[in-house]
């Protein structure tokens, strides 16, 4: 069967006016890491977000075009494949817009938990990795980073802040290792070089997973009512789970633990204990692992 991404273009550029239509960052780095699978020669991308950039300035096999290189965007537009967020148009062999493939029946979050799989069957790839790059050495600044923060709203994610104080204390009395935690306000700049940097991440299921992902960073995703199935595919990824769900996701999670579970969200967020319900031991256990290899 003929691919649908013409074989006639060698190179793909990834669109995006982030002003009009803008995905989680996360997203975007699942995309990336995904569109190797296609073949092209090289993967473009053009955007008016500084902090997508951010996150994608050192991905080997992406070449990033300046938003005031407006002539070279265009030049090198003309001869790729373009694929296209946000846009509405036409899918044809020379423009994919990522709108077309999304499921009008399912809500924002589950149509972006899927677009991995969506993506893989719009272009016939049976099987597919998610490709990696790793980050310039620019020697350790810390061993441990601990990506710990939720938006307000989704604070049922995070990780008991004591527990965290614990895993620290540990680790610092039987190893003596550099141990840094997120700040609340931490920029995204210093959030992506602390990942990069660092020996190992451990992460509740946030923005801090994807980008270790794609830097190839030895994992540990810290999972309660969120899980994305896709990151599975990722090598030097341990996730721990919940001893059980709570009472409130008991039911709903039923057989899905290791499927894309977007969370649902109490009334009452006090309800939520998956997070407490991480065994402290198996996440100190786990990291050991990972510094002894």
């Amino acid at each position: 069967m003929k691919k649908k991404n013409s074989i006639i273009f060698k190179e793909i550029i990834i669109i995006n006016d982030a002003k009009k239509f803008k995905l989680p960052y996360g997203d975007y780095i699942r995309i990336i890491s995904f569109l190797p699978n296609l073949n092209y020669e090289k993967i473009y991308l053009y955007t008016n977000d500084q902090k997508i950039k951010n996150l994608l300035e050192d991905v080997h096999f992406v070449k990033i075009i300046k938003t005031h290189e407006v002539k070279k965007y265009e030049i090198i537009k003309k001869r790729c494949f373009v694929f296209n967020i946000g846009d509405f148009g036409k899918n044809t062999n020379k423009n994919f817009y990522l709108r077309n493939i999304i499921n009008s029946k399912k809500n924002h979050k589950q149509n972006m938990a899927d677009i991995l799989k969506s993506l893989s069957k719009y272009f016939e790839i049976k099987k597919f990795k998610l490709f990696t790059t790793k980050a310039k050495k620019k020697g350790n600044l810390q061993e441990i980073y601990f990506s710990r923060h939720a938006p307000d709203n989704w604070k049922i994610k995070e990780y008991p802040k004591h527990k965290i104080n614990n895993l620290c204390k540990r680790l610092k009395k039987e190893f003596n290792i550099n141990i840094k935690l997120q700040k609340k306000n931490e920029t995204m700049k210093n959030y992506i070089r602390n990942i990069k940097y660092s020996k190992i991440t451990v992460s509740i299921v946030n923005l801090g997973c994807h980008i270790a992902n794609l830097f190839d960073k030895k994992l540990i995703m810290l999972s309660g009512p969120n899980y994305h199935e896709d990151s599975i595919l990722n090598k030097n990824q341990i996730t721990i789970f919940p001893k059980k769900f709570c009472k409130f996701h008991v039911k709903k999670y039923k057989n899905k633990k290791y499927k894309n579970r977007v969370g649902t969200l109490p009334k009452d967020t006090s309800k939520c204990t998956c997070m407490n319900n991480l065994d402290e031991n198996k996440i100190f256990n786990k990291i050991k692992l990972f510094l002894n290899e």
